[in-house]
């Protein structure tokens, strides 16, 4: 299970936001892609097993910034499995793609790891030979947003061939999130109109939505607030006509997260319900539990408590189910004052502790200030002043 932390979609200023934290550092993978190089190039024929270390060499490249490098392994691994008529490679072809969103842009990262999930089941035992948990680290692309435009427009180049669509589709949502540093909406509106494109040549229907839904913001940053009226309508539509089940639940949540971020909490709870029925429908647990937590959040701004307390509770009984302890954690918290607001004080007592015990050190002196403040409101919802 992969360790993400949740909350609500963030707008697209946001969603290359692991990438900058200050100078541009790589991670120094240096000594493992060196090694896994030697095996590649130790087994020229084409097989199943070059394809799985390309794979791995590419995931490397990315996590220490020599995306060209990344791209053109990942590159060659999906035309040995097209070759090769793999279908475990396009799992390991779409966790490449999570793989280079990982640690910035998480909507697109949900994204292909979901199509190397779905791709996994359909192979049934199979699965466990192809699917990997991938373990982002912390990267860093520095703040020189000039000159990561033209690193990444002249990697943009090398990728022409007709094949190269999806590769270029990415490369282009890094490129408009540096310029939406500098400012350059016109520029980001040019590369969002070529993103949706490519999106919608390949049939994939939520990075349309997606990348219309980005577009709609840059557009309101730039005070043509008619434009994006019309597109969001255009987005709920899409919605409404789309029929692929693995593709309406993303879009249902999308949807929501948008609402949710321009403080419309009630239209925001009406998708968010509508998302996790989706996701309930074709089992994606992690998303039922995401799309509870921040289903829990909105009804908290509405000041619904109860309500707050139950999605709190469900996206808990789905964290259990697929055992992921961090996200647990942090709903653990989060349940403490809903729980308070309808009177249940030992039990918020109960998961205030239990957020304290598992939490991460750089965690504690916060959680230490909610747990006074919760003992504090239950004492004097008490009347022991």
């Amino acid at each position: 299970m992969i360790a993400r932390c949740f909350g609500s979609i963030l707008l697209f200023l946001l969603s290359f936001s692991g990438f900058i934290s200050g100078q541009n550092s790589p991670s120094n993978y240096s000594p493992e892609i060196d090694s896994l190089r030697e095996l590649i190039d130790a087994r020229p024929s084409d097989s199943k097993e070059k394809v799985q270390l390309l794979n791995e060499y590419a995931r490397l490249c990315f996590y220490d910034l020599r995306i060209k490098e990344g791209f053109v392994a990942a590159k060659q691994a999906r035309e040995i499995s097209d070759k090769l008529d793999f279908i475990g490679g396009r799992v390991m072809y779409y966790l490449t793609l999570a793989a280079y969103h990982g640690n910035g842009n998480d909507d697109m990262f949900i994204y292909y790891e979901n199509l190397a999930q779905s791709i996994s089941k359909s192979m049934g035992d199979l699965q466990m030979n192809y699917y990997v948990d991938l373990e982002i680290p912390q990267l860093d692309y520095g703040n020189d947003f000039e000159a990561r435009i033209d690193e990444f427009s002249a990697i943009l180049e090398y990728f022409k061939e007709p094949e190269d669509k999806e590769i270029k589709a990415n490369l282009l949502m890094a490129i408009g999130f540096f310029n939406y540093f500098l400012q350059n909406y016109e520029e980001i509106i040019t590369i969002q109109d070529q993103i949706i494109q490519i999106f919608t040549e390949l049939n994939q229907v939520y990075p349309v939505f997606l990348n219309s839904s980005y577009k709609m913001n840059t557009l309101k940053n730039m005070g043509r607030e008619e434009e994006a009226k019309k597109i969001e309508l255009e987005l709920i539509e899409l919605f409404a006509k789309n029929e692929n089940e693995n593709s309406v639940g993303p879009i249902a949540y999308a949807i929501a997260s948008r609402y949710a971020e321009s403080g419309r909490y009630l239209l925001a709870v009406e998708y968010y319900l509508k998302s996790v029925d989706l996701f309930e429908s074709i089992e994606d647990y992690d998303m039922v539990a995401r799309a509870n937590f921040d289903l829990a959040v909105a009804y908290e701004n509405l000041n619904l408590n109860r309500e707050a307390y139950e999605s709190y509770s469900k996206a808990i009984a789905n964290l259990r189910r697929v055992q992921d302890t961090l996200n647990l954690n942090n709903v653990h918290g989060a349940l403490v004052f809903p729980a308070i607001s309808i009177g249940k004080y030992d039990e918020a007592r109960k998961y205030m502790s239990i957020a304290l015990r598992d939490t991460l050190f750089r965690n504690k002196n916060f959680l230490f200030g909610r747990f006074n403040d919760a003992n504090g409101k239950i004492l004097k919802r008490q009347g022991k002043f």
